[in-house]
């Protein structure tokens, strides 16, 4: 498969995932859930006879700091979720980006909670970032049903 066409398909995975993160986000009582947008600046061409100018294209200045904002149950606490579509059952350690663990962990020092929503088979596994990032983390995490911590109403629990 192509660079391009794996990218594009990696893409739409992660719309999807990041759909159904926030549907459940919303389902456990996470309060005003929105996505966070890539920030980014708009290539002007020349300007044509009309004196108008067409867009070129558009460049991604710098990364998000995640791929959703929304506030904890109950509180007004600030909440940072980076999303990852997984079709297996693993998440290995290479599918983040390098600015992904670090936004995650200064969310978590600056008194935010972060959270890792793995969407596998259309559910979203909530995992907090100080659990998701200790000693798991070396040989990725396991997805098969009963190993994942989620944050419920009712606090945490394994499903």
């Amino acid at each position: 498969m192509e660079r391009s066409a794996l990218n594009s398909r990696n893409v739409k995975e992660g719309k999807a995932g990041q759909l159904i993160a926030m549907q459940t986000l919303k389902s456990r009582g996470f309060s005003q859930v929105w996505p966070i947008a890539t920030p980014c600046k708009p290539i002007y061409g020349p300007k044509d006879a009309k004196g108008e100018r067409k867009l070129e294209k558009i460049v991604y200045e710098e990364k998000a700091p995640g791929d959703i904002w929304c506030a904890v149950p109950g509180s007004r606490i600030l909440t940072l979720v980076e999303v990852k579509a997984i079709s297996g059952d693993r998440l290995p350690w290479s599918r983040l980006e390098a600015h992904q663990p670090l936004n995650l962990s200064q969310a978590h020092k600056d008194g935010c909670k972060a959270f890792l929503a793995v969407v596998r088979q259309d559910v979203a596994h909530l995992l907090p970032w100080e659990f998701a990032h200790g000693t798991t983390w070396a040989a990725g995490l396991n997805f098969k049903k009963g190993t994942a911590l989620v944050y419920t109403r009712d606090g945490w629990k394994v499903e």
